[in-house]
């Protein structure tokens, strides 16, 4: 996940965003996600949100589970955290035989617990950290407060929501050539490893709180532009949406 920071400017049908192309065709020579451009600094991803920049900030949030899945798949990748703690937690998964407990090992690794509450705070993604419910509260306000907020999920739901938002010209180049790999723990091996998280008593209740706050304005903003939800994994989402209250990040 990453925040960009945009510069607003008015227009004949609307405001319009900008920032530094130079670095989105940076990112597809490299292979990176042009939906996930980073700062105008030249960064791809984990980039956290500043606290005072929240009303200038755009981002894609992931469902907890998934993001922790993709995760353990990409090497175990938990992103600036201290090598030594990195290779002593990698060597106990290694070293262990039953799935289910190499899953959760590293899911309850305290770097890679709730991710994407940290980034919003402001805070390294890899944080040892245990986060409380007043920054939890405090990561759904800024979510609230974000300039645009869309889900990994609604990945084509959320480029023409942003369009709709912030009218203008489509980028020329290739808009969908990362599409098949955006949500990689949708697969067949991705689902059982969910599941088996899920099976084992997994969860992330400071990640599930904002990511439902960040999926209940998604799908409000939907609804206020009339797009209709087209793919099976955003319809998904609309349960999480639905969870949505006033205590949802207490």
């Amino acid at each position: 996940m990453n925040f960009t920071q945009w510069e607003l400017r008015p227009g004949n049908n609307g405001s319009h965003v900008t920032t530094n192309l130079t670095f989105v065709l940076l990112g597809e020579r490299m292979h990176k996600c042009t939906c996930l451009v980073g700062s105008v600094k030249g960064t791809f991803h984990h980039e956290p949100m500043p606290g005072t920049q929240a009303k200038l900030s755009v981002g894609l949030f992931r469902r907890p589970i998934d993001r922790v899945v993709s995760a353990y798949h990409y090497d175990l990748h938990a992103h600036g955290v201290a090598q030594a703690a990195h290779a002593a937690m990698k060597a106990k998964v290694v070293s262990m035989t039953n799935r289910s407990d190499k899953l959760l090992t590293f899911a309850r690794f305290v770097p890679a617990t709730h991710v994407q509450t940290k980034m919003v705070l402001g805070m390294k993604p890899s944080a040892s950290v245990q986060i409380t419910r007043s920054q939890t509260s405090l990561a759904c306000q800024r979510v609230e407060q974000m300039l645009f907020v869309g889900l990994v999920e609604c990945f084509d739901e959320s480029i023409a929501l942003f369009h709709a938002r912030f009218p203008g010209s489509m980028y020329p180049e290739k808009t969908t050539v990362y599409r098949q790999r955006v949500v990689d723990a949708a697969d067949e091996h991705g689902r059982s490893d969910a599941q088996l998280l899920r099976e084992g008593g997994y969860s992330d209740p400071r990640d599930d709180a904002v990511y439902i706050a960040a999926a209940h304005r998604f799908h409000t903003a939907l609804a206020v532009q009339g797009i209709e939800v087209q793919s099976q994994t955003c319809n998904a989402t609309r349960s999480e949406a639905a969870q949505y209250s006033n205590a949802t990040c207490q």
